[in-house]
């Protein structure tokens, strides 16, 4: 049985990805430009121009774990990223993989979540499950992590 979890901080809005970057002086980890694939090969493409900000901590940390490291990373930003989050849309994205496991630890402290709601930033927590026989094998879309 495993867990493994990820999560990114996500601002979209606007066609290019330099309006959004051009008030902020956050590194992303990842940006696109509208009409942009969503995956190498796809035929799907972003609507929106965005950036992300991935949690630094291994598929192992709990949720709540990588939300507060992206939080910590956040915090320095916390004034221009509210605007931002304010005139275009903004929220963590959480992807969850059990691979036979019951599932994860999904508890949230009081101020977990007050630094949330204080950015105005959405959460939204993706959960797959998987049989045990999966682990290992190569069947996960490991873009969804």
């Amino acid at each position: 049985m495993r867990i493994e979890t990820s999560a990114d901080f996500i601002v979209e809005g606007g066609s290019r990805s330099d309006e959004l970057l051009g008030r902020l002086t956050l590194v992303p980890t990842k940006t696109w430009n509208a009409g942009d694939r969503r995956r190498m090969g796809a035929r799907a493409v972003h609507t929106r121009a965005g950036w992300s900000l991935r949690s630094p901590l291994p598929k192992t940390a709990t949720v709540a774990e990588h939300l507060r490291a992206l939080l910590v990373a956040l915090r320095p930003h916390r004034r221009a990223l509210k605007i931002v989050v304010d005139q275009f849309e903004g929220g963590f994205s959480v992807g969850v993989i059990t691979h036979g496991a019951k599932g994860p630890d999904l508890y949230f402290d009081q101020t977990l979540l007050r630094d949330i709601v204080d950015l105005g930033a959405d959460l939204d927590i993706d959960l797959y499950s998987l049989p045990d026989t999966h682990a290992g094998e190569g069947h996960v879309d490991r873009a969804v992590l």
